[in-house]
């Protein structure tokens, strides 16, 4: 309050506060404070006047006849160092210890952005495209990242295609009614992101509201039977624009026939206990069965056994 609409000059410029949120948040488009504890504190700036650009750190280049580079450092509007580099060569800035490396030169630059395949795991899919001609000749590779657009040159001739994920409709409508980011007290960490979302059927407009929330997804149309066979759309939390809380982006799983997948898989570990477990007992009782006394016949257990029941069949 000691400085809220009082101007603050210095360096050339004005500044004026004419607000103050504690606790900030947006209500219905409008800024508000929700608690008077500093949770997320946030204030309104007006700025006025300029900074002249020869305070600020500057460097100059520029080709000279040898190819080479001519350079200088300026501060404050004074000149701090200058020469000539190559490409290759080190310089000293004058900027502290900072030391500048050109590492290339050219007169006539273009930034052409290449995509190509690496060993990050985070990395987005992609596919390599080319085109082909009737006669069986292939023109140029080139890979595609998710979401891009890129040219394929055969010749005098180019297609340009897109790769990415296929978009799917919703059979209803999905409208935000309130977002809301609890923080963890005394801190300004999020500790839950809490949605209230709409839904509205495009034929009957009939409306449902549901709340998706950190580890509770939305789910529509809900009711015991479409969760158990996976006829369930799930809304759960994907990312957030901090400095616009009327806005969320949420991701959507729909899995029909989930159920089917986790019944197989309990077989698949029931067939495989049947046969890991249930082995030992078969043969203990196949070792009953083949026992002195009892019907059935038995392998001989010693040499001495082999040669009379040898000598007996000869006999």
């Amino acid at each position: 309050d000691d400085i809220l609409g009082k101007p603050m000059t210095g360096e050339g410029l004005q500044i004026v506060v004419h607000a103050f949120w504690p606790d900030f948040a947006m209500v219905d488009g409008e800024p508000v404070s929700v608690s008077e504890e500093p949770n997320n504190p946030a204030i309104l700036l007006q700025v006025d006047g300029r900074m002249e650009v020869e305070q600020l750190p500057t460097l100059q280049m520029a080709f000279n006849a040898e190819g080479g580079l001519d350079y200088q450092f300026l501060r404050e509007g004074v000149v701090a160092n200058k020469g000539s580099v190559k490409a290759g060569e080190n310089v000293t800035t004058g900027w502290a210890d900072w030391v500048m490396t050109v590492e290339a030169a050219y007169l006539s630059a273009t930034q052409i952005p290449r995509v190509e395949p690496g060993d990050d795991e985070e990395g987005v899919p992609g596919i390599r495209a080319w085109l082909r001609s009737p006669d069986g000749t292939d023109g140029e590779p080139v890979w595609i990242a998710s979401g891009r657009a890129e040219q394929l040159m055969m010749g005098d001739d180019f297609v340009r295609i897109g790769f990415g994920l296929r978009t799917e409709r919703v059979p209803f409508y999905v409208h935000l009614l309130e977002f809301d980011v609890p923080r963890d007290e005394g801190t300004t960490t999020p500790s839950d992101w809490i949605s209230k979302i709409e839904f509205e059927e495009f034929e009957t407009g009939e409306k449902v509201m549901r709340t998706s929330r950190m580890n509770h997804p939305a789910s529509y149309p809900g009711g015991w039977w479409a969760s158990l066979t996976g006829f369930n759309y799930k809304f759960s939390q994907a990312s957030w624009n901090p400095e616009d809380l009327t806005e969320t982006t949420l991701q959507v799983l729909y899995e029909p026939g989930w159920s089917f997948k986790w019944i197989g898989s309990l077989l698949m570990s029931l067939g495989m206990g049947i046969l890991f477990y249930m082995k030992p007992y078969t043969r203990n009782a196949k070792a009953q069965q083949a026992a002195p006394g009892e019907s059935g016949s038995r392998l001989p257990q010693s040499k001495a056994e082999v040669e009379r029941e040898t000598m007996d069949v000869k006999l």
